[in-house]
């Protein structure tokens, strides 16, 4: 049986977790996000660097400018999209084959969107760009959420 000392202890330290700025799901959520818009931009560039034999001195502005000016919108985009989606907000320490399958989905859809987009609207990009790019965006997508399991 509980002394009333040790009842007001316990309850004195409830209040003060209630205080906190971000719970642990917000802040989980924060970094998340801050790593889908990061894994984006290293995804497509570590594709246009690889397809130029990992030399950036040897890839055209004509690339890299289009690269630099389509990526953030296309990062936000992303993020957009796998908010739209409910990405965020499934419990990844269960993670399992419903997960992996909705992330492939919704990776190859916002690949397919870029591809679109930045042949129609901006430049052309080389082909294994695209491909290589979609392919790091879903493995760093994968790894991060799987990683937490």
């Amino acid at each position: 049986m509980q002394t009333t000392d040790n009842k007001n202890k316990d309850n004195a330290v409830k209040p003060s977790r209630r205080k906190r700025l971000f719970e642990h799901w917000q802040s989980v959520l924060v970094l998340l996000v801050l790593y889908d818009l990061v894994a984006v931009h290293a995804a497509y560039f570590l594709a246009l660097w690889g397809r130029f034999d990992f030399v950036f001195s040897q890839i055209p502005s004509k690339f890299l400018i289009p690269y630099e000016y389509s990526i953030t919108a296309y990062s936000f985009v992303c993020v957009g999209v796998q908010w739209f989606f409910k990405l965020y907000r499934s419990v990844w320490r269960f993670a399992g084959y419903t997960e992996l399958i909705k992330t492939f989905r919704v990776s190859l859809l916002l690949s397919v969107f870029y591809t679109f987009a930045t042949a129609l609207f901006i430049k052309r990009m080389p082909l294994t760009y695209y491909c290589w790019g979609a392919l790091f965006q879903f493995i760093f997508f994968i790894s991060v959420r799987f990683s937490y399991r």
